[in-house]
């Protein structure tokens, strides 16, 4: 039996996705980073971004994949063609992307702390908070990737 299948066949019993792949891959001796390659080497091409879209679409609702930032905060980003492009990088999945849903603790222009949507921040900041607001939407997709990998064993190549 192939490490692949020894692996897929664990996922299978404890449930996949699952918060805890990545220990699971390790607990086993599977190198995580072989996963892309060696599912579309074990199912092809076609099989494998049928896996991975479904894998991604069990991981979302129907306002997408819900990233929680901390209480109250949240994104949601909704991946559409997720694909693998072992050419392009062999631990990722190719996806465009839009964001969904969102309510973000922001400061307005008198100092109060409000919840905001992405979209209205991006209608309030000013030329001077350009770089801020690009820095905050970075962390929101290096959280989102946290949770794909650690979910699912590999990352989001982020398309638009």
């Amino acid at each position: 039996m192939s490490e692949l299948n020894r692996f897929l066949k664990v996922l299978n019993k404890v449930g996949y996705p699952n918060p805890d792949t990545a220990t699971i891959a390790k607990m086993i001796g599977y190198n995580l980073d072989n996963f892309l390659t060696e599912l579309v080497g074990e199912i092809g091409e076609e099989q494998s971004d049928d896996f991975v879209s479904k894998t991604i679409k069990k991981l979302s609702s129907e306002k997408g994949v819900r990233i929680n930032i901390s209480n109250d905060e949240y994104v949601y980003f909704i991946f559409h063609n997720p694909h693998i492009d072992l050419e392009n990088d062999i631990t990722s999945v190719i996806a465009r992307w839009s964001w969904g849903d969102s309510n973000v603790l922001h400061q307005d222009d008198e100092g109060n702390e409000v919840y905001r949507t992405i979209d209205e921040i991006y209608e309030d900041i000013g030329m001077g908070e350009w770089g801020e607001f690009e820095n905050m939407l970075e962390e929101f997709k290096e959280d989102c990737n946290k949770y794909i990998y650690d979910n699912c064993g590999f990352f989001i190549w982020w398309e638009q």
